[in-house]
């Protein structure tokens, strides 16, 4: 499948980049100032603007990605996906990507997990109020692809570093 794709909060561009290689007609929003400059320097097709401020025509794209973008807006409303809904073709699709904070891996890391220190993920998502968010959607599919057990694993495993007689010593 190709077709014309909108990856709003692209960062660095690399989905924009990887999917354009495979043939889809693809843009790019990213409001970082840094991240968008890198995007304009491998010539991707990215604006700087926020997505409400764009106006682009209806039913323009086949595909929206919001990958890691819902948790860090200030307030995410159905104004932002009445605007998605307008660009989407019919039969388009959405696709969301939020850290789930009704995880197993956030319950038992819960003040030790990033997703809860309230500096850049401003709001949580879980199972049911992705539900009640998107409760104007035909939802296809819902799933995990961060495996819990790695992000526990990963944290029990982590890199401890010890302080000795004032330098930082790595242990494994």
């Amino acid at each position: 499948m190709t077709g014309k794709l909108l990856d709003n909060g692209c960062l660095t561009g690399h989905f924009v980049e990887i999917d354009t290689e495979f043939g889809w007609n693809c843009k790019g929003i990213e409001l970082h100032e840094k991240a968008y400059n890198h995007c304009i320097g491998l010539c991707l097709d990215v604006l700087n603007m926020p997505l409400e401020k764009k106006h682009f025509e209806n039913k323009t794209f086949d595909a929206v990605t919001l990958w890691d973008i819902m948790e860090h807006i200030p307030s995410p409303n159905k104004q932002l996906l009445n605007i998605i809904n307008y660009i989407l073709k019919d039969n388009g699709l959405l696709f969301l990507l939020v850290p789930n904070g009704g995880s197993l891996a956030a319950k038992i890391l819960y003040e030790k997990c990033n997703m809860f220190n309230g500096c850049q993920h401003i709001n949580l998502f879980s199972q049911d109020n992705i539900d009640l968010f998107l409760a104007y959607y035909l939802v296809l599919e819902k799933k995990t692809i961060i495996s819990e057990f790695s992000v526990l694993s990963d944290y029990l495993n982590y890199n401890i570093h010890t302080w000795v007689k004032g330098r930082n010593v790595l242990n494994y």
